[in-house]
């Protein structure tokens, strides 16, 4: 005889043990549960959201939170049938650190910003910085790595970013033009360029140089790729800097792909071991 539950059976002790007032009981539960995937779990997260119980409320958040991460983390991971735009991957850095955001959200504050751009109809690299001064008044930073100056939906709700994400915001602006400005990196700075070499720095309220001074070292054009993963390594880094383990786990799975590694075990304790979308109460970040 098969003393062994069947799925439903184990699907409701599991459930039931969500109210286990011992935290790792709970935790061990919540594990199991998420390895029945999304499709057999989201029913039942749908029931338990009705719950009057505010314990069984909490950890079913914090489900749906872990489900809603590993969907992004997924579709971050897995290799573009064509080559991901940079508007696109900032997009998805900023939802996984304001993991309660909507894209829908963020992709409505571009619109917007593209609207403003084409009423505005600036011309040139001197058009462009003169519209980026007015539209982003407050200087931004090189300097500061706070983890909102790097999420771009946050830069364009505050106004407040590094200058990494302001020249990206004006790059991709250019992008729909004959202008096609390029992100480049000047020592510690970063600039827009255009085809001859003139160069807009966002640290420096945007002021247009003809080109680098003689001795300078030359600008050094950083792609989409390259872009990507300094902003995933500033969030990583502000990950670890704050013991945010959810959002280490969520930024580290990818940057570790993108260097071969299938998971964090490689780093050492305690960021190497035990870390789990479940280490938070899934109440992160919104703007």
């Amino acid at each position: 005889m098969n003393n062994q539950p069947d799925d439903k059976n184990d699907m409701k002790y599991l459930v039931e043990l969500l109210d286990d007032e011992n935290e790792q009981s709970a935790s061990m539960a919540m594990a199991e549960l998420l390895t029945k995937g999304s499709t057999a779990l989201e029913p039942v997260l749908r029931d338990m959201q009705k719950s009057d119980n505010p314990r069984i409320r909490k950890r079913t958040r914090q489900l749906q939170h872990a489900l809603m991460a590993r969907s992004r983390r997924r579709i971050f991971m897995q290799p573009p049938e064509r080559p991901i735009s940079l508007l696109t991957g900032l997009i998805r850095l900023h939802l996984c650190w304001f993991d309660n955001d909507k894209q829908s959200f963020v992709e409505k504050q571009w619109r917007e910003l593209e609207a403003e751009y084409r009423k505005a109809r600036p011309a040139g690299l001197a058009g462009m910085a003169d519209f980026m001064r007015k539209t982003f008044p407050d200087r931004p930073e090189n300097r500061d790595f706070h983890p909102d100056s790097f999420c771009i939906g946050a830069v364009l709700e505050d106004k407040i970013g590094s200058d990494l994400i302001f020249a990206c915001i004006a790059a991709i602006l250019s992008s729909s033009t004959q202008e096609r400005f390029s992100v480049v990196r000047v020592g510690i700075d970063t600039a827009i360029a255009d085809r001859s070499g003139c160069l807009v720095f966002p640290i420096d309220n945007w002021q247009l140089y003809g080109g680098v001074a003689e001795g300078e070292e030359p600008p050094v054009v950083w792609d989409t790729q390259t872009i990507l993963r300094y902003v995933s390594s500033v969030l990583f880094v502000s990950a670890v800097a704050s013991d945010g383990f959810r959002y280490l786990y969520t930024i580290g799975a990818p940057l570790a792909a993108s260097i071969g590694e299938k998971d964090l075990s490689f780093l050492p304790y305690p960021y190497g071991n035990g870390i789990s979308e479940l280490d938070s109460d899934g109440n992160g970040g919104a703007s």
